[in-house]
């Protein structure tokens, strides 16, 4: 079978993991690019280890990821059994790596950094295959660490619809003293809407009266990345 179609059968979980390249498979891959270079369903196949008949382990851990996306570190049990493949240990191995990445996060011993809008992407990569337009709110420390993450609004990413309260009432809260908007476009093209564009220069002026820089506004899809604050340098360091 051709590589690239070897591929897709692998995404859709048609095949084995014996019978694709070890190239393509998640551990093989960390071992020879590191964790960062991974899919979220990728690090998931590797904490699950092994799928079921009919469903390699990718694909039982993209229908996870599909079924709880953000949600899944507040998954119970008895909601991740109802997934092909999910038994009560891979559901208790899920949960115990969620509790744990929260409890890090909490206690202030995991820092998440964003220093560049390829590190956002890493950070927001699932937004890319969501079927829904959502537009997230990441709010950083002076040092540029995540604060938090919210989900602002779901739908039709509207200027008439999102308030610059609804991003800075939380950042005030919080104290971040920067945020950084990002959002996705199911249909795969990221070029900025003229929505997009008025969004942004509203939380921007917004910001900038409070003392809450926007350090930019990227948008995601499955054909690229752009910004819409800074149009022509969507790569640039934050």
């Amino acid at each position: 079978m051709p590589k690239k179609s070897m591929t897709i059968a692998y995404e859709k979980g048609d095949v084995q993991m014996n019978q694709i390249p070890k190239i393509l498979r998640p551990r093989e891959k960390m071992l020879s690019r590191g964790a960062e270079t991974l899919t979220d369903s990728e690090l998931l196949a590797i904490l699950l280890g092994s799928g079921i008949k009919g469903h390699n382990v990718k694909e039982v851990a993209r229908l996870v990821l599909l079924k709880f996306g953000q949600k899944l570190v507040d998954a119970k049990i008895e909601e991740l059994e109802k997934i092909p493949g999910i038994g009560k240990t891979k559901a208790m191995q899920i949960i115990s790596a969620c509790t744990l990445a929260k409890r890090l996060i909490h206690n202030g011993e995991l820092k998440i950094t964003l220093r560049s809008a390829e590190d956002v992407i890493r950070f927001c990569h699932d937004l890319i295959s969501s079927k829904r337009e959502k537009l997230v709110a990441l709010f950083l420390d002076i040092h540029q660490q995540l604060i938090d993450k919210k989900e602002i609004t779901r739908g039709t990413v509207s200027a008439s619809l999102i308030h610059p309260r609804e991003i800075y009432a939380p950042a005030l809260e919080l104290r971040a003293s920067a945020i950084i908007l990002v959002h996705n476009h199911p249909a795969g093209d990221p070029t900025p809407s003229a929505q997009d564009y008025e969004i942004t220069e509203q939380i921007k002026s917004a910001g900038e009266i409070i003392g809450i820089h926007l350090l930019d506004h990227l948008v995601l899809a499955k054909n690229g990345v752009r910004s819409a604050l800074n149009a022509n340098d969507a790569n640039r360091a934050l």
